[in-house]
């Protein structure tokens, strides 16, 4: 699921688009289009009435009947795709549905969601509840379902899911406009749950930094940093939705364009924040005993994370 996911970011479209396109072999006739490309209907229309062709579309004609049967051309369901606006409603920019998606589009995620439904899996039925295909639920609606999810486990992948769900405006109203405050169930959520859930993963103790940050709480922050330092991981699954997505995909080219929106969809999740790097730093009166801990921090960060983010920022100090 992690390589999906992150294929999908560092080289994402070909995780879905490219394992569809066929090599030609040695010695093959056929023609293999690497990029989609719209045909102009001028030219098809004037190889097909040579009175009214002019000589390009002619010479295209003549290739043709040389190079054999036409090539058909895979679009890879982009001309399916549904196109989106937004008004003004009270304070909030409200998404509007300019051009609905086409029938392929909607059955391919209907058998992405139906599958991720249909999973033993419950992380699988929680990122159904998150991506809300078809949009069956209110974005607030769909969110307040990913809370539920996670109120009723154990599963530290699906709180943290609907934690940072629950702060991310993506994730509240669907692409591609923020909109409302998440739902009231967001606040049944808590920093010290998730530290619990797993209390080795530095992740929730950087939010339980913010927390303590935002309440002026030394002995919260104490007890936050020193978790910090004695954390193995850093691992904060930015991608695991978008990977548990691409699982379900099947191998139709017509399909590349559903599926990635989808996948985009799940991957819209920002981070946890922090203010671990003001609070690493000898400028903002960070003792060596401080410093010190920051130092081991970075260097479990940067050795032990899922997150290229993470790993990069690791000059705390």
């Amino acid at each position: 699921m992690a390589v999906l996911a992150a294929l999908l970011v560092g080289g994402g479209w070909w995780v879905v688009r490219g394992p569809m396109v066929d090599k030609p072999t040695s010695g093959s006739s056929d023609l293999v289009v690497d990029e989609p490309v719209l045909l102009d209907s001028s030219v098809t229309t004037a190889a097909s009435s040579p009175s009214h062709a002019g000589p390009l579309a002619l010479s295209g004609a003549r290739a043709a009947s040389v190079a054999g049967p036409p090539v058909v051309v895979e679009r890879c369901g982009d001309e399916q795709r549904p196109e989106y606006g937004s008004v003004k409603r009270g304070p909030f920019d409200v998404t509007v549905v300019t051009k609905p998606a086409g029938l392929a589009y909607t059955a391919a995620q209907a058998r992405i969601d139906a599958a991720l439904r249909a999973s033993a899996d419950p992380f699988d039925r929680a990122v159904a509840d998150l991506v809300n295909v078809g949009d069956m639920r209110t974005p607030e609606g769909a969110l307040d379902a990913v809370v539920q999810d996670a109120l009723a486990t154990s599963d530290p992948r699906i709180y943290s899911l609907a934690f940072i769900a629950c702060v991310d405006s993506d994730a509240r109203t669907g692409f591609p406009t923020d909109g409302p405050p998440p739902p009231p169930s967001c606040a049944k959520l808590s920093v010290r749950r998730w530290t619990q859930l797993e209390p080795d993963n530095g992740v929730p103790w950087l939010a339980a930094i913010q927390e303590a940050h935002g309440n002026s709480d030394p002995s919260e922050l104490a007890d936050a940093l020193a978790h910090l330092v004695a954390a193995s991981r850093f691992e904060g699954r930015l991608h695991a939705a978008a990977g548990a997505v691409l699982q379900q995909a099947s191998a139709s080219a017509q399909d590349a364009a559903a599926v990635g929106d989808l996948a985009s969809r799940a991957i819209a999740l920002d981070p946890v924040g922090s203010t671990l790097r003001g609070l690493c730093n000898s400028k903002s009166g960070a003792d060596e005993a401080r410093l010190a801990q920051c130092a081991a921090i970075a260097t479990t960060m940067f050795e032990h994370t899922d997150s290229q983010m993470a790993a990069s920022a690791p000059a705390l100090p």
